[in-house]
């Protein structure tokens, strides 16, 4: 036998052994922050070359798109829908395998991060990987990360036990949810406490003295925690010294993969002794309904009016694309339907919703960028008797709720403003709003008011002297708002959308009141949409509010949570200004 046979075979023919891929597990319950903490990644991912296998337990995978959709992953492949320790683990094998194959080509990866859904028991995907691809040394097990959400973990799940029990790293995530409202992290004797309890109820379930256990906010965990990678720097300093620096400083240099494992991942033995994996999805009883629709926006009216008062206390979790509008007819069917038109138009943008934690829930909306194709609405809901009584919505329930019959010869609705004037008094008249509509000719308005927050209790004149002053821009005052109001948990629930005002489109709009603290304002306008409809009984014609009862309670709930939050989005906004009057 030849011994220099394969060097001879390297050298000469250019024969190379078959390149070992690093493989990350990233696991979580469901809402923990999983995608958040891979988005995170890829765009802190420098000069590495990332492959992400996304596995969803709806209908449809929703985080696969969401994912695709930043551009920042090397290659994105949506695994079969479902539980992926139970139904299509053959699936991720023939991922993984083709992954191989391809690296072995092109070395086009360097990692390979599989997110499994959130009601995935970890152990079947890591002793598949072993079984599969460990012993044939192609596939390294690096890291079994799991993502636990600090505000509402709860270990009443099977899938949740497990997830901690497999995890080789856990990320406490969203802890600025725990240091609460004006309340800073890592600070005071209240967050201690409640983070040393939570880590004391996780801990029950591993072992203390291996596992890592991170803190985040909004999945920031640095890249050197969730690959087995070293920076630039770092590989120098280890070449002259020996040993790694400690820094927590930023750093653009570039990440070397380490070809040796750090050894952060447990052997598959120990995993085993961990018990039966048994059927954990019929343990804690989980139903997904999912809906896509091309054919018609969703009104934002419907939204609120479904988010509000139709969702059972058994939903666990909520996330998707929305194609949404202000006002049904709004500028002819034709422009509706097809999502062109004005560039200020919410119909104009892909947005998204996450829907987490106890019920009712914390949501979460961002307006993104302008539809890159034809636009829809995909939607996942996930229930499960843990989190609550009431049973599972079947999807022609929601189906009615997000697409009711509509008129298709209806126009946009119009109202008679000084009857908008008398119900909104409390909104009008507050100094920390500003109230605008849609001037609809004739000496009506439109059927939306448009809400933003100024800083006019504070002293400023408009927004420009914010802004040159403080280097605040109200646009971002104004998300805070919304995500302050979206994820508060009182119920019933409100949700509020936003969308932004073209500068050019300034003369579309009245506002009501007798100040404008925005004039001035030198760029695009965020503002929350309110639908004038959601606050009267359905029925008749929207337009003047005929012969319909305004609903005098919800307003005033509606307005209570406006400017409570209003004050919370500015005070958080402005703590920090030097002579800023938030005390007062």
């Amino acid at each position: 036998m030849n011994l220099y046979l394969h060097s001879e075979n390297v050298r000469i023919f250019g024969v190379q052994e078959p390149r070992v891929l690093p493989v990350v597990i990233l696991s979580g319950f469901l809402g923990s922050g999983k995608t958040t903490l891979l988005k995170h990644l890829l765009k802190n991912k420098q000069n590495l070359k990332i492959a992400a296998a996304i596995n969803d337990f709806g209908e449809i995978n929703i985080d696969s798109d969401l994912i695709e959709h930043t551009r920042q992953s090397n290659k994105t492949v949506q695994l079969s829908n479902g539980c992926v320790c139970c139904s299509v683990l053959s699936d991720l094998k023939d991922t993984v395998w083709n992954l191989l194959q391809e690296n072995d080509r092109t070395f086009e990866y360097d990692y390979l991060v599989i997110e499994t859904s959130g009601v995935t028991d970890p152990r079947k995907v890591v002793e598949t990987l072993d079984a599969s691809f460990g012993k044939m040394y192609r596939a390294r097990l690096d890291n079994v990360v799991c993502v636990v959400d600090c505000e509402s973990w709860s270990d009443d799940s099977v899938a949740s036990q497990n997830q901690i029990r497999s995890a080789d790293t856990i990320v406490l995530n969203k802890i600025d949810l725990i240091a609460g409202k004006g309340g800073k992290v890592g600070e005071g004797e209240a967050w201690q406490k409640r983070m040393d309890e939570l880590t004391e109820r996780i801990c029950k379930y591993t072992n203390r003295e291996t596992v890592k256990i991170l803190r985040a906010s909004f999945g920031k965990v640095p890249v050197d925690q969730m690959l087995d990678v070293m920076d630039g720097q770092e590989r120098h300093a280890m070449g002259k010294e020996g040993t790694k620096p400690i820094t927590h400083e930023k750093t653009d240099a570039p990440y070397y993969v380490n070809k040796v494992s750090s050894g952060w991942h447990e052997e598959i033995q120990n995993l085993k002794s961990l018990g039966n994996l048994g059927d954990h999805l019929k343990k804690d009883s989980f139903q997904t309904n999912s809906i896509v629709d091309a054919t018609r926006p969703i009104l934002v009216r419907d939204f609120m009016a479904f988010v509000e008062g139709i969702l059972p206390n058994s939903l666990a979790r909520a996330k998707g694309i929305l194609w949404l509008c202000e006002e049904r007819g709004e500028a002819g069917i034709a422009t509706l339907w097809s999502g062109s038109g004005a560039s200020s138009s919410l119909r104009s943008y892909r947005t998204t919703f996450h829907m987490s934690g106890r019920s009712p829930g914390r949501w979460t909306y961002t307006r993104e960028d302008a539809w890159r194709k034809q636009p829809e609405s995909k939607l996942v809901f996930i229930f499960s008797h843990i989190t609550g009584h009431g049973g599972a919505l079947d999807a022609d329930t929601i189906r009615r709720s997000l697409f009711p019959p509509i008129d298709e010869k209806a126009t946009p609705p119009v109202h008679d403003p000084d009857s908008l004037r008398e119900h909104f008094h409390a909104f009008i008249t507050d100094p920390k709003l500003t109230v605008y509509t849609r001037n609809a000719g004739d000496g009506k308005v439109g059927g939306t008011l448009y809400v933003r927050l100024n800083a006019g209790v504070f002293m400023y004149e408009n927004d420009v002297q914010v802004y040159e002053q403080t280097r605040i821009r109200m646009n971002d005052v104004v998300r805070t708002f919304v995500n302050l109001l979206n994820s508060s948990l009182e119920a019933p629930k409100i949700f509020v959308v936003s969308k932004t005002v073209r500068h050019k489109d300034k003369g579309h709009y009245v506002t009501f009141g007798t100040s404008n603290p925005c004039d001035g304002d030198t760029e695009d306008m965020d503002v929350v949409c309110v639908p004038v409809s959601l606050f009267f009984v359905h029925g008749g014609s929207d337009n003047d509010n005929a012969g319909l009862a305004c609903d005098t309670e919800k307003i005033e709930r509606y307005y209570d949570a406006f400017q409570r939050e209003a004050m919370s989005a500015l005070n958080l906004s402005f703590q920090n200004v030097k002579g800023c009057k938030c005390d007062m």
